[in-house]
This record gives C-alpha cells, sequence and structure tokens, in this order.
C-alpha cells in the first residue's frame, strides 16, 4: 500500500477512463430508479385521490340511504351529472360515470336515470370515477343496505 501511494505516477488514461465509465454507468441507473419511482409516485397519488372521491360519494350515499326512507337519484348520461336528492356530485377535476344502477339488481345505464330509491331494498350501484390527467378509471362496485 505504501508503494502505491509514494509512486507519484498518476492515474494512466485506461485507468481514468474506465473509472469514468463505472461512474457513469451507476449514475445512470441511480438516476432511471429515481425517474422511475417519481412516476410511479405520481400513479399512484392520482389513484388514491380517485380512490378518496369515490369513498366521499359512497359515504355520501349511504348516509342518504340509511336515514331517508326514499330519495331520487337522478343521471344525466351526456353530461355524467349525478344528483342525489337535488344534490349534485361534483368535482371540478374527476368524471363520474354510472354504469349500473337499480334496486333488485344491477341494470345497465344507457340513458338519463331518474330512479327513486326505496332504502328498505338494497342499492346496487357501480360507477367508475377518472380525472383528466389519469386515462385509467378507478371502478367502484357495491351494494348499499339500510343496515
Amino acid at each position: 500500500m505504501k508503494k502505491y501511494i509514494l509512486n507519484n505516477r498518476g492515474l494512466t488514461l485506461i485507468e481514468l477512463l474506465a473509472s469514468l465509465v463505472i461512474f457513469s454507468l451507476i449514475m445512470g441507473l441511480i438516476s432511471g430508479l429515481i425517474i422511475n419511482s417519481a412516476n410511479h409516485f405520481e400513479v399512484t397519488k392520482k389513484k388514491v385521490s380517485l380512490s378518496q372521491e369515490a369513498n366521499l360519494i359512497l359515504a355520501q350515499l349511504t348516509r342518504i340511504h340509511q336515514t331517508k326512507s326514499t330519495y331520487i337519484i337522478d343521471y344525466n348520461y351526456s353530461t355524467n351529472e349525478i344528483k342525489i336528492d337535488g344534490n349534485k356530485v361534483e368535482n371540478s377535476n374527476i368524471v363520474v360515470k354510472l354504469s349500473r344502477l337499480g334496486q333488485s339488481d344491477y341494470k345497465e345505464v344507457a340513458n338519463n336515470v331518474n330512479l327513486k330509491v326505496s332504502s328498505r331494498k338494497p342499492l346496487y350501484i357501480e360507477f367508475s370515477l377518472s380525472n383528466y390527467e389519469h386515462s385509467e378509471p378507478y371502478k367502484v362496485k357495491t351494494v348499499i343496505n339500510r343496515y
């Protein structure tokens, strides 16, 4: 070890190039990992945001279903606007698309819906949420009972 330290020749050009290549490979792998992690974080953040919005909608719907004997769900197919007992379910960044709704089973929604819901029967509902930045929708399919 002392011989190498006392040797004043320095590094050869090949040693310097080899160390630069190894350093470049390691930095390329690390930067790729960081960029991939950041992209994955953004996608996960958008999915979690959609999941939270779905939970808010379901909580509102469950609360109404458990406290009222009847209520009305209005759905405008062309604008994807949902109203529960006249209250609009909306968020400017999110599109809620109702795909199935019914009191005895899931029924396809192909146009406007004005459903009077009796809370004595379960409510079968399926909808999807999407935002303008994330193309993959978050789908929810559930049954809401009074008790």
